[in-house]
């Protein structure tokens, strides 16, 4: 098989497990924003939008809109630094440590649940291939 029939092949077959289907409900609220919640949660402190934006490789302007949609569902809070009174720094509400804590446990459920049923090796094995998979795109 060449090269061409091996791609189309892994194409199709990618095309009928649609692989990614699986991730969405690891980001339980899609778009990067289970991620800004779960990076406060770890960082137990407010940090500025540049920082997030800097951790998920994204610009600040989607940040600032992924923020300001986490406000109006009440998850996030902002306040103005006290050092720089042009900076606002980002923290989490009652309600979005309560949230991020959930997601982070489902998080935690779902990927226990593939080790257990596939074993460390071939998870190890996965992340390992995917990493490669990544390099080879990036270049």
């Amino acid at each position: 098989m060449n090269l061409k029939e091996q791609t189309l092949k892994i194409i199709e077959k990618m095309k009928q497990i649609r692989p990614f289907e699986s991730f969405k409900d690891l980001d339980e609220m899609n778009s990067g924003m289970g991620f800004i919640l779960i990076y406060l949660l770890d960082a137990e402190k407010e940090v500025y939008a540049t920082e997030i934006s800097e951790k998920m490789h994204i610009s600040r302007a989607r940040i600032a809109m992924l923020v300001k949609k986490l406000i109006s569902k009440g998850l996030l809070l902002k306040e103005k630094s006290t050092s720089d009174a042009r900076k606002e720094l980002i923290k989490l509400s009652d309600c979005g440590q309560k949230e991020a804590k959930k997601i982070k446990a489902k998080i935690f459920d779902n990927i226990s649940k593939v080790v257990n049923e596939l074993g460390i090796e071939k998870v190890e094995a996965f992340i390992e291939t995917s990493q490669q998979i990544r390099d080879v795109m990036c270049k």
